[in-house]
C-alpha cells in the first residue's frame, strides 16, 4: 500500500514558540496555509499564480496592520510577511 504524501508544514522562525501564527506547506503544485493554533482545522490552498500574487502584495506592504497588539497576539498577516522574507 502506498502512503499518501503529507505536507511538510512550517512557520516563521520569528514566530517563536507560540501558536499565534500561520503555517505554510507545498501541496501538489499549490501552496497551503493553516492556523498554527488549529492544525486540524481548515486549510487555504492557492495555485501558484495566486500564491505569487499574494507574496508580491505582502512584500509591498499591502496587508500591513501595524504590528502586534498589547495582548501579545501577532496578526496572521505579520506572520505571513515574516515567513515570506525567510523564503
Amino acid at each position: 500500500m502506498i502512503e499518501p504524501v503529507r505536507p511538510r508544514w512550517r512557520k516563521s522562525r520569528r514566530s517563536g514558540t507560540g501558536d499565534n501564527c500561520v503555517e505554510i506547506a507545498g501541496l501538489d503544485g499549490m501552496r497551503a496555509v493553516r492556523d498554527s493554533k488549529d492544525p486540524d482545522g481548515g486549510v487555504l490552498a492557492f495555485d501558484t499564480a495566486v500564491w505569487s500574487s499574494l507574496i508580491g502584495r505582502i512584500k509591498r506592504g499591502e496587508f500591513d496592520i501595524g504590528g502586534p497588539d498589547p495582548s501579545g497576539y501577532v496578526a496572521s498577516a505579520e506572520c505571513i510577511t515574516a515567513m515570506i522574507k525567510e523564503m
